[in-house]
């Protein structure tokens, strides 16, 4: 399930169970054949800056969690960095749960955004819009 021993706000918590009922398990059984039992996380709360800017990011805020991948039931692992651009089911299912995600998430960033992010998805609920 989610990484509920991560600090966040109820508003992440929310978001994330929604995301992982409604979207991340439905897609893993329906590329995968096989319902997603775990979450990595890289984490939630984090106070730093933007990479490159002077402001906080929103894991300061606890706002903002990285997901790194998923541990499917019967075993297999979904990587981020490994398979989003993969030709397979692997990569189809990570594509959909980010694309996704913007439905639910104020900024969803995935390794098409940039190369900080080819290892993980940032999902936050700052209050800006991004998609990428």
């Amino acid at each position: 399930g989610a990484p509920d021993e991560l600090p966040m706000t109820c508003d992440l918590a929310a978001r994330l169970h929604m995301w992982e009922r409604h979207i991340v398990i439905p897609a893993a059984e329906k590329y995968l054949g096989s319902p997603v039992v775990d979450i990595k996380a890289f984490g939630t709360f984090q106070c730093r800056t933007v990479a490159g800017l002077d402001r906080l990011s929103e894991h300061s805020f606890a706002k903002a969690a990285d997901i790194a991948g998923f541990v499917l039931a019967d075993g297999r692992e979904v990587s981020v960095l490994e398979d989003y651009y993969g030709k397979g089911a692997k990569g189809d299912f990570l594509r959909e749960i980010r694309q996704r995600a913007c439905d639910l998430f104020d900024v969803t960033l995935g390794p098409d955004y940039n190369a900080d992010h080819a290892n993980h998805f940032h999902l936050d609920v700052g209050g800006e819009r991004a998609c990428r």
